[in-house]
């Protein structure tokens, strides 16, 4: 079985990432933070977040029997036209990469953010500002998964 799936940011909530695996999504999230691949920014974030000790969600979208990348494009789309900016290389115009998201935290993920922040021992907005530039940067068309 083959699995499409969200990888969501930790500290924003909202989802970076739309992928298909044919793994567990978990052994597929580890994958993704053990050897970061793909655009430089999508490498960028996943290096911020390793070294803020913090752990994005994954979530499996859909169940294929097989490989369908018009499938996974399609999540991609529409993700995009809900105003998700995400580090897919895949089908982005120019437009679409200049695409800039307001990030509303939760309580949950300010928590999360003032003990990252102790522990780079930066103010939080420091933070803050670092993983909205990495996440609205241009992304490359570089292929991903």
């Amino acid at each position: 079985m083959v699995k499409i799936y969200e990888i969501i940011c930790p500290i924003s909530n909202n989802p970076v990432y739309i992928g298909m695996t044919k793994n567990t999504v978990l052994n597929r999230l580890n994958q993704h933070l053990k050897n970061p691949q793909g655009t430089k920014e999508k490498i960028k974030w996943t290096n911020n977040i390793n070294n803020l000790g913090l752990i994005p969600k994954i979530n499996e979208l859909e169940t294929l029997n097989y490989f369908d990348l018009d499938i996974e494009k399609n999540w991609i789309e529409k993700y995009k036209k809900l105003g998700f900016n995400l580090f897919n290389a895949n089908g982005n115009t120019k437009k679409e990469q200049k695409i800039s998201i307001t990030i509303q935290l939760s309580t949950e993920a300010l928590k999360i953010l003032e003990r990252a922040a102790k522990r780079q021992k930066q103010p939080k907005q420091v933070i803050i500002d670092e993983l909205i530039k990495n996440q609205n940067n241009e992304q490359t068309n570089q292929p991903i998964d």
